[in-house]
């Protein structure tokens, strides 16, 4: 079950969940040790939803769903191979320093 990985990369702290506000599930998370960080006080809810797997290491890639031809499609784009990685790791550096200043 997705859950049981959440909870166990929350537990080895390998986990940073980005969302609008916290919900129950992100509240159990970070309290196994994952790193919740919303942005409902920018002001500014995204259209695009993303997965950085492995995050700030070596081999780290972007996972984005896309509709193609009517149905729901996962691209996975590889660090230093899409630019489309390097903009989606850009946002999430924002919020996690927009979170530790105090301004999400």
């Amino acid at each position: 079950m997705v859950q049981d990985v959440l909870s166990e990369k929350a537990k080895r702290n390998e986990l940073t969940i980005c969302l609008e506000k916290e919900i129950p599930l992100t509240e159990d998370l970070k309290s196994k040790g994952a790193k919740i960080i919303t942005y409902n006080k920018l002001g500014h809810t995204p259209r695009s939803r993303f997965t950085i797997v492995d995050f700030e290491k070596e081999g780290a890639r972007v996972a984005v769903g896309v509709h193609e031809h009517g149905k729901q499609v996962i691209q996975e784009f590889r660090s230093g191979e899409h630019p489309f990685f390097a903009v989606s790791e850009d946002m999430v550096k924002f919020l996690l320093k927009a979170n530790a200043n105090g301004i999400s």
